[in-house]
């Protein structure tokens, strides 16, 4: 009897393993090259704070908070990157109208999120290190932020 309730068990677990894993490989690698209707949304800038904190050295630190319109055309899944040059260090967090937030770095440039028409007006804070004296407008321009639709599955 409890033999039996042991290799029932066991099944039971090895099952839901393997249902988890494969929604963790499916939420980790989606089939971003499924979508046919892929198009690079541009972004404008609405108003923008800036703060930067001069060292001796040949860094130069930076943190400001700037809104963005984002031109959401349909809901949908977005991958929201950015690929930055200049910078030896670098944060971005953008947080959406529902208080959602996006994070990306040097190593994570890209991350995948639903947006719907809600989401135009975001907040964005970014902060890091460049190698040069960048004034706001040209560490912006050195993020080359871009979102990108994928498709509409939920």
């Amino acid at each position: 009897m409890r033999q039996n309730l042991l290799v029932a068990l066991i099944i039971i677990t090895l099952i839901a393993n393997v249902i988890l894993g494969v929604e963790l490989y499916t939420t980790l690698h989606p089939n971003i090259n499924g979508g046919t209707n892929k198009t690079i949304i541009p972004i404008s800038n609405v108003s923008m704070t800036y703060k930067a904190n001069y060292s001796n050295s040949s860094l130069y630190s930076f943190s400001f908070k700037t809104k963005l319109n984002l031109n959401i055309l349909k809901e949908g899944k977005y991958i929201i990157g950015i690929n930055p040059h200049g910078f030896k260090q670098l944060f971005v967090l953008i947080q959406l109208k529902d208080h959602k937030t996006i994070e990306l770095t040097l190593n994570e440039t890209t991350a995948i999120v639903k947006l719907n028409e809600d989401d135009t007006t975001v907040t964005m804070f970014v902060s890091g290190e460049t190698y040069a004296n960048l004034n706001q407008s040209q560490i912006i321009n050195n993020l080359n932020l871009y979102i990108e639709y994928i498709n509409n599955d939920n």
